[in-house]
């Protein structure tokens, strides 16, 4: 999707990219032309290969066939001086988010009406209405607690945690009741992930303690996942195989298609997932744990729209436990019934909506 414009001049031809990885096939007969002065959205599900596309014009992977010529040079080129080509071809990884605190819906929105000067209602029809139907694939996430938990959650005491000189963790304590599904927030977002990997074991706080109940069982996305994937040679049914007393392949793809992950899709190689794969591979492990108490760091990066609706429901309709924090506002919105705000002087603790904790703090800062 792009916005027309009348200069003739082409910046960045792409002629018949493909891009394949062994023999999962990523991008196939892309042609593309982007002209002087437009602004181009790129869209697709999370896997379409959106972020290699961007790779190969930039030439951080090589394309398997085609030519990428940028601003008269093309890029493919032996012998190309790519240093020179990237003083005028700039990029923005796709793990930072510019505006974070926003959905990906809101920030397509933004783009159009900050630089296109788009009207609202404008905007989200491009956003949303424009997107072609045939490329909406709809996941289904619902996560199964294999047994109910007892009373007891979790106690969290007097919790702190200093690293490299910076306190994090400040005597945060809390309990969790049998109805809290929790929202973490705070404007340090070193601090909200260091206080789930004291949670789940990973980080060891510098005093005060954490206490799970006997009959919880968890599941954690955690924020950084990738040392699931690196220098793993599994395909996805193996690598899902590691976290299944049940290994028949039948029930594995049960929980992948779920994700959308069917027919060959199951015996890809791992190594090779988009961000958004992963982030799908691991909700589908999630699901397969069986787990009574649901804890996520930052899930919904890297998700496109239709999944980031299906964790929502999913989340939303869990029965029991979960800790999370997201910086989508409709699935913090529906999902929290209590707040927990991380400060440099401890928490905030509420029981409310996020709109609601949103609400009072504008009051108390007025």
């Amino acid at each position: 999707m792009s916005e027309t414009n009348n200069s003739n001049e082409v910046v960045v031809s792409i002629k018949n990219l493909q891009k394949a990885f062994g023999d999962n096939v990523v991008l196939r007969d892309i042609d593309l032309d982007v002209h002087k002065g437009e602004v181009v959205v790129v869209l697709g599900p999370s896997g379409s290969g959106k972020s290699t596309m961007l790779r190969c014009i930039n030439r951080l992977e090589h394309p398997t066939i085609g030519s990428i010529v940028v601003e008269g040079v093309d890029v493919c080129a032996k012998g190309v001086d790519l240093n020179k080509v990237r003083t005028h071809l700039g990029m923005v990884f796709q793990q930072f988010n510019l505006f974070p605190h926003l959905s990906v819906k809101k920030n397509v929105m933004l783009a159009q009406q900050k630089v296109l000067k788009r009207s609202k209602e404008e905007a989200e029809k491009i956003a949303v209405e424009d997107m072609p139907a045939s490329s909406r694939r709809y996941p289904w996430v619902g996560f199964k607690a294999e047994r109910e938990p007892g009373k007891d959650r979790l106690f969290v005491t007097d919790i702190s945690k200093t690293v490299d000189g910076e306190k994090l963790l400040n005597h945060v304590s809390f309990i969790v009741g049998k109805e809290d599904k929790i929202a973490i927030l705070g404007k340090n977002e070193l601090a909200v992930t260091m206080l789930f990997k004291i949670l789940m074991g990973d980080e060891e706080p510098d005093e005060g303690t954490v206490k799970w109940g006997v009959s919880t069982t968890q599941a954690y996305f955690p924020k950084d996942h990738n040392s699931y994937f690196e220098n793993c040679d599994y395909d996805l049914i193996d690598w899902m195989r590691q976290f299944s007393a049940d290994k028949r392949e039948s029930y594995l793809r049960t929980f992948l298609g779920r994700m959308l992950f069917s027919g060959d899709d199951v015996y890809k190689q791992v190594k090779v997932l988009s961000g958004g794969e992963k982030v799908r591979c691991m909700i589908s492990k999630m699901m397969l744990s069986g787990a009574n108490f649901l804890v996520f760091d930052q899930p919904t990066n890297h998700l496109d729209l239709e999944s980031i609706a299906a964790l929502n429901n999913g989340m939303d309709a869990f029965p029991y436990n979960i800790i999370f924090t997201s910086h989508d506002h409709q699935l913090t919105q529906t999902v929290a019934n209590r707040i927990i705000e991380i400060t440099p002087d401890g928490i905030i603790d509420r029981r409310c909506t996020y709109d609601e904790y949103m609400h009072i703090s504008g009051q108390e800062t007025e």
